[in-house]
């Protein structure tokens, strides 16, 4: 029996070393082995303390794992919210990109209708400017055509009247009376000519007119005076003077009368300055 019951106290007291150590509690040591009843009231105080410790920390884990799952569920309420609100700003946006693309295509839309009529209105004017101008070469050739007919008329009244058609277009006749520059300028502008001016400046010219109009043993005038306010030289038609390239006579022109203001072809058909009062033949030229 001692010994049963001595074993029995063995377990009891390994036991609640145990769980001592798996709860960190301070266990008194065994009482005396004859008091009992004290030992088993330790005992009992002692299991109580463990159960109500065992029951705190289960309390405490429970309240943990409450706390996490509040915590949680506090996340994802807030990634649905979260969530929520980003979804309805992509919605805005995603309508603000659809309003602008509508609205863009809209005005792409008008923008080819501009386009469009602004291309038909320009290819329209093309056909008329094309119109036009088959019309202006129309007239134009038509015109061509009949200054043709008007220049063969003329060319051919002027020979039927004596003039000369020289190389240059020009028409040429010398006069059969002499007069003074003044009045043979006068006579040639009665005929809508003037002085020979245009074919002396060219030497192939000058010389086709020496050998078909111009008589060798007269005087004739031509249309090179200086009888303008400036008191320089200038031709009849306009054109420019320039006295190296005109066909002066040797140590012409030197005014030697000092009142040699007027032009006129010598016997050997180059120039000479004299006065504009001296009655001489004249070419008129057209």
């Amino acid at each position: 029996m001692c010994n049963t019951l001595h074993c029995l106290m063995q377990m009891a007291t390994k036991t609640q070393v145990e769980i001592a150590n798996v709860y960190e509690l301070e266990l008194p040591l065994p009482p005396p082995r004859n008091d009992y009843e004290e030992y088993n009231e330790v005992n009992r105080r002692s299991s109580q303390n463990v159960v109500k410790h065992k029951f705190q920390k289960q309390k405490l884990i429970l309240l943990g794992i409450t706390s996490l799952t509040v915590l949680f569920i506090v996340l994802i309420v807030v990634c649905f919210v979260v969530n929520a609100e980003l979804y309805a700003a992509i919605a805005n946006l995603h309508n603000v990109i659809d309003k602008e693309d509508s609205k863009n295509r809209d005005q792409f839309h008008e923008m080819n209708l501009s386009i469009s009529n602004v291309s038909w209105v320009l290819g329209r004017k093309l056909e008329q400017h094309d119109n036009r101008l088959i019309d202006l070469e129309s007239f134009f050739n038509n015109s061509k055509s009949q200054s043709e007919r008007v220049h063969h008329l003329v060319k051919d009244t002027y020979i039927l009247n004596g003039w000369y058609a020289a190389s240059n277009s020009h028409f040429y006749k010398q006069s059969e009376r002499s007069r003074n520059y003044v009045n043979s300028k006068a006579e040639c502008e009665k005929f809508g000519a003037r002085l020979e001016s245009t074919g002396i400046r060219d030497s192939k010219i000058r010389k086709e007119i020496e050998e078909n109009v111009k008589t060798t043993s007269v005087y004739s005038w031509i249309g090179l005076d200086r009888t303008s306010q400036d008191n320089e030289w200038a031709w009849s038609d306009g054109g420019l003077y320039d006295m190296n390239s005109t066909a002066w006579g040797e140590n012409e022109p030197n005014n030697e009368e000092g009142d040699e203001k007027c032009a006129h072809l010598t016997k050997l058909n180059d120039i000479n300055d004299i006065s504009c009062s001296r009655y001489f033949y004249y070419i008129c030229e057209v």
